[in-house]
């Protein structure tokens, strides 16, 4: 267990490795010059659930969206940081998974792949994680 004021300070092993892939996936993609041959200049990150394979783009956070084009999730992250502060000292939390919000996001079902389901974002917690691969 782990106190909730310290939630920012976990590191989450899953969430490191798919979006470091995700950020060196695009670099190859943007200055794609032929010299790895398992990718190639529309190459995408495929991630691999039990039941699903999901496809989109990872909100890094990394700079601010358009006022008029924020996602609702990123707005209901920040509110949660906001809430963590003002919970007690003496919290602890379980189940401690970093989520990964996605935008424009397709969802194949393996059982199922021809039927897709498309959505503008979503919240993906990373145990649900079982691989990635690049398509």
């Amino acid at each position: 267990m782990i106190n909730v004021k310290e939630l920012n300070h976990v590191f989450d092993y899953k969430k490191a490795i798919t979006t470091t892939f995700d950020d060196v996936l695009h670099k190859f993609t943007k200055d794609y010059d032929g010299s790895i041959k398992t990718i190639g200049p529309d190459s995408q990150l495929l991630i691999i659930t039990q039941n699903a394979y999901i496809q989109g783009k990872i909100n890094h956070f990394t700079h601010e969206e358009e006022e008029n084009n924020k996602y609702f999730f990123s707005e209901g992250l920040t509110e949660l940081g906001s809430r963590l502060e003002s919970l007690p000292e003496t919290m602890t939390a379980l189940n401690v998974t970093a989520p990964l919000h996605l935008k424009d996001v397709t969802i194949s079902p393996i059982l199922n792949p021809d039927q897709q389901r498309q959505l503008d974002e979503m919240v993906l917690f990373t145990d649900q994680i079982v691989g990635l691969s690049i398509i």
